[in-house]
């Protein structure tokens, strides 16, 4: 059987900080002359904390009623500069100050202290006072309070996605946390098929349930991919706080019978054993396999013959409205896709740069377009390599040095013979 594939290439020559969190501890003494009764002493601490609440309550109260404005004001300066305050009380303090400020006529302060506020959260982004500092900053610049409506995520949805999204509940603070660890695979595939766009998942869910709803959903995505199987032995290890974790992501495999075999020792991580996936694999058909944990969400394994087909098992995978109890098989076309013959080509970049930096040496900037034409057969070999009528960058040797090039490529046996044509662009840098 032939199959015929045409390609269009072109050839020219990218801490999470920890927070500290000190506890103070106070203790009980008691007091052998009376009785054993005992008395507590207030800390230092305990007594300032509680005379910076006062001072910051008397101020915003003045800054409400409009009263004694420029002393409010003073007051809020100190306590937003006071480290002994704890870092709500310096929020507040510094949004009742640009609201004093806006009060006495001096916008710029004012938007100055809200700034500052702003400022002060690089690392901690997601705090209390953010959405009323924002808010207030909108409306000195602009004088409006109107945001930007909300825009959709362009992702799609997957139906898969949406018998994930039951495994992210919210947090008790009401912020939902979804963990996405994945090795091997790519983002792009998943991300156009919207497979793991859980976030995308939970909102469309929101709204069905309640329309006016979906724009309240918080949701803190982090995802994680590796690029191979070799990460497993540092994700186990642990994570840097902020980045997914095995015991609470969703954890996804992508397996085959190359590059991405996952060796037998990491079983213990995979939804089922290597070997009974391969035994399934070795037949040319796809395997989706998923294992269920108690208080964790899943683990998935994705599996082909060879990586190129992994796009197929994952869109079936996609296409699931609920995960599959048992493996589930996926029939797949033995034939070579195109990602496959893109990824042999081009990884031949360095020998063709090699040819046409040859052709430069004697015709200084020459460009045009080289077509390939050739069979790879079924044992993944070229033959019958030609320049098609369509190449527009003739000269005899370098012609000849890309099509060694060409016979040379080795793609993956499929036992088919596939007819390719693929033309390249080739020009001088700029």
């Amino acid at each position: 059987m032939n199959d015929k594939t045409t390609w269009n290439g072109r050839f020219r020559m990218y801490s999470a900080a920890g927070v500290a969190m000190v506890w103070l501890a106070t203790g009980c003494a008691s007091d052998p002359s009376s009785g054993g009764a005992t008395a507590r002493e207030q800390a230092p601490s305990e007594v300032r904390g509680t005379a910076t609440s006062v001072q910051l309550e008397r101020a915003l109260r003045d800054v409400d009623r409009g009263a004694n404005l420029a002393a409010a004001g003073e007051s809020l300066r100190r306590l937003a500069a006071d480290q002994a305050a704890t870092a709500d009380e310096r929020d507040q303090a510094r949004l009742g100050l640009s609201r004093a400020l806006e009060l006495l006529g001096e916008k710029e302060g004012a938007i100055g202290a809200l700034e500052g506020l702003l400022a002060s959260h690089t690392v901690d982004q997601r705090f209390a006072a953010r959405p009323e500092a924002e808010k207030r900053l909108r409306r000195l610049l602009t004088g409006s309070d109107e945001e930007a409506p909300w825009l959709p995520d362009e992702e799609p949805v997957a139906p898969v996605a949406k018998a994930l999204a039951a495994y992210f509940p919210p947090a008790a603070d009401g912020a939902t946390r979804i963990e996405l660890l994945a090795f091997g695979g790519t983002s792009d595939r998943s991300e156009h098929l919207g497979t793991f766009n859980i976030a995308g998942a939970l909102r469309e869910l929101k709204k069905q349930a309640c329309p006016l709803c979906a724009e309240d959903l918080r949701v803190r995505t982090s995802r994680s991919r590796n690029s191979s199987w070799v990460a497993i032995p540092m994700t186990m290890a642990g994570s840097v706080e902020g980045n997914p974790r095995w015991e609470t992501a969703l954890a996804v495999f992508y397996y085959d019978l190359g590059p991405d075999h996952i060796p037998a020792r990491y079983d213990q991580y995979l939804p089922m054993s290597g070997a009974r996936a391969d035994e399934v694999l070795e037949q040319g058909k796809g395997l989706i396999a998923v294992r269920q944990r108690d208080g964790a969400p899943p683990v998935v394994m994705l599996a082909a013959p060879r990586w190129g087909q992994l796009d197929k098992v994952e869109e079936a995978f996609s296409r699931m409205t609920r995960l599959p109890s048992e493996p589930a098989v996926v029939e797949l076309d033995a034939g070579l896709a195109p990602a496959e013959i893109q990824a042999v080509t081009r990884a031949s970049r360095k020998a063709m740069r090699a040819c046409y930096e040859e052709l430069l040496s004697r015709k200084a900037g020459a460009s045009g377009k080289v077509v390939f034409a050739y069979t790879i057969e079924g044992d993944g070999t070229v033959s019958n390599a030609s320049l098609d009528e369509g190449t527009t960058l003739s000269d005899v040797d370098f012609g000849a040095c890309m099509l060694r090039v060409a016979q040379g490529l080795q793609f993956p046996a499929t036992g088919r013979k596939t007819t390719v044509k693929y033309p390249i662009a080739v020009s001088p840098e700029p």
